[in-house]
């Protein structure tokens, strides 16, 4: 499974790597997470571009903190459809796949599981200049035996 994962890895870094040699604006950006089923707080990392004016692609890796020997952490690919509300106010639908991994350790036992799942949700990004952007985020994140609601507020820089 781990050989799986780091291959989702590195073609995910080489597609948006690609994406980012062409024109188009791309974006980094970070996130505080609050993950509702598994009731912890985390840090997200993303990486967009967007293929035409409305449509953009996201991969990102949200981890949530460790608490009572488990770990968990998801690896998402997402479209997202911009709608501009206002001069620097942009509201999209976003849709995508992914791969969650939960993990348990102590007392002498250990293991661990990886499932692929969906995404279905919504956000809203405020431009505060040129380059730099917020946003908040809600979407609904199906794995089987792990689905929830994860929010997050963040920022992003375009370049």
């Amino acid at each position: 499974m781990k050989k799986f994962l780091l291959t989702i890895c590195l073609t995910l870094a080489a597609v948006m790597g690609s994406f980012a040699q062409s024109k188009g604006d791309a974006a980094i950006g970070a996130s505080l997470l609050y993950g509702t089923d598994i009731d912890r707080a985390g840090l997200g990392v993303k990486m967009q571009y967007n293929i035409s004016d409305p449509v953009r692609l996201e991969a990102d890796w949200d981890c949530f903190f460790k608490q009572n020997h488990f770990t968990f952490w998801t690896i998402n690919v997402n479209a997202q459809y911009l709608i501009s509300l206002a001069d620097k106010v942009k509201f999209y639908p976003l849709a995508g796949l992914g791969v969650c991994y939960a993990g348990w350790s102590g007392g002498g036992y250990d293991d661990s599981e990886s499932k692929l799942g969906f995404n279905l949700g919504m956000g809203l990004q405020y431009d505060f200049a040129t380059n730099f952007f917020g946003a908040i985020e809600a979407k609904y994140a199906y794995f089987k035996h792990y689905d929830q609601c994860v929010l997050g507020i963040g920022f992003g820089y375009r370049f």
